[in-house]
C-alpha cells in the first residue's frame, strides 16, 4: 500500500523503501501514548536523509495530529513525517547558522509508525 500524491514518481518510492530499510530507527520510548520511531538527520548519509525529507515533502499530504499539521507520506503499512528546523531554511534556530548546519543542536528528525486511516 501507498498513498502518492503523484502517481510516476517511482523512482523516488524505489529509493525510499531503500532508505528507510537501512535507517536506522529507534524507538520512542519517551512517548509510550503515541508509539513510534524515529531517526536522525545525523545517524544517516546526510543527502540521502535531505533527499527522503524532501520526497515525503513532496510527495505526501497533510494530516493533523494534536492541533499540528504534517506532511506524511504512506508507504506500505507505514506513515512517515519530518520534525526539526525547516529544511533549507536561512538559520537553524538551535544555533543561528544557515542550512548547512551539521551542528548535533541542529537536529532533524524523520518519524515512523504504523499508517490507520481515519
Amino acid at each position: 500500500m501507498h498513498l502518492w500524491r503523484e502517481p510516476d514518481y517511482v523512482e523516488d518510492e524505489e529509493w525510499l523503501r531503500e532508505f528507510i530499510s537501512g535507517a536506522g530507527w529507534k524507538f520512542a520510548k519517551t512517548m509510550p501514548l503515541s508509539p513510534h520511531w524515529y531517526t536522525l538527520r545525523r545517524d544517516n548519509a546526510q543527502s540521502d536523509f535531505d533527499r527522503a525529507v524532501m520526497a515525503i515533502r513532496k510527495h505526501g499530504f497533510s494530516s493533523r495530529y494534536g492541533g499540528v499539521d504534517y506532511t506524511i507520506l504512506v508507504v506500505d503499512e507505514d506513515k512517515y513525517w519530518t520534525m526539526g528546523w525547516p529544511f533549507h531554511s536561512a538559520d537553524c534556530p538551535a544555533t543561528g547558522r544557515g542550512a548547512d548546519c551539521h551542528s548535533a543542536n541542529c537536529t532533524y528528525v524523520l518519524n515512523r509508525t504504523f499508517y490507520q486511516p481515519s
